[in-house]
């Protein structure tokens, strides 16, 4: 009932090694009962301009990439609690898009702010233009970081490992690894699989006819 009624995300990165062009890819499946979403490019920052995919009616980012190729996609983990005030799970991806180049910035951003506590739980994807890429599960005053497995892939769905034993959308997380493992062992992995094999793959069967 939870994930019907506050969406159902799967997020993924997978590393420049192990696609056929030799480029990063992060992806979001982004399963919400709302159509009113577009794309933007956010030109407030005096760092860096981003397109970002928000709701129309705000600025606020779901996923986006900047100027600078430093990208982030994120999915609400729903087994972690959001306590205390600053950034939260949106509020952070605008921030980090606006002054972020790399990962390791993007790191330090979150080492500094376990100290003065965030509003988040979530789940981050993320990569940068210089073949860094990352993963991380994000609580209020904590943070975990995994990296890309053997294959160079990590997903996640709507749960992190640091929060409680419920793991909402565990299955849709299965099945993104399988459906990238596959074309990362044939050597296939693009842009163009990721659109038509895996997001096509994991919606939910509620969202008929799907946004």
């Amino acid at each position: 009932m939870c994930a019907s009624l506050l969406g159902a995300c799967t997020i993924g990165v997978i590393t420049g090694s192990s696609t056929a062009d030799g480029r990063p890819i992060i992806f979001k499946t982004r399963d919400i009962d709302r159509w009113d979403l577009e794309f933007k490019v956010i030109t407030s920052s005096t760092v860096h301009t981003f397109a970002a995919n928000t709701y129309t009616s705000t600025t606020s980012p779901w996923m986006g990439v900047n100027d600078v190729g430093f990208g982030i996609v994120q999915s609400a983990a729903y087994n972690v609690t959001a306590t205390g005030s600053g950034l939260n799970n949106s509020s952070l991806m605008s921030f980090v898009l606006k002054n972020c180049e790399t990962v390791d910035e993007f790191l330090h951003i979150l080492d500094s702010t376990d100290a003065t506590g965030r509003a988040t739980a979530a789940n981050y994807a993320v990569f940068d233009a210089y073949g860094g890429a990352v993963l991380v599960e994000c609580a209020s005053r904590e943070h975990a970081e995994y990296f890309p497995d053997s294959l160079g892939i990590v997903v996640r769905a709507n749960f992190s490992y640091i929060g409680s034993s419920e793991r909402e959308g565990i299955e849709r997380m299965e099945r993104a690894y399988s459906l990238v493992a596959q074309a990362v062992r044939s050597g296939t992995l693009d842009l163009n699989y990721i659109a038509t094999r895996v997001i096509a793959d994991l919606h939910r069967p509620s969202e008929d006819p799907y946004p």
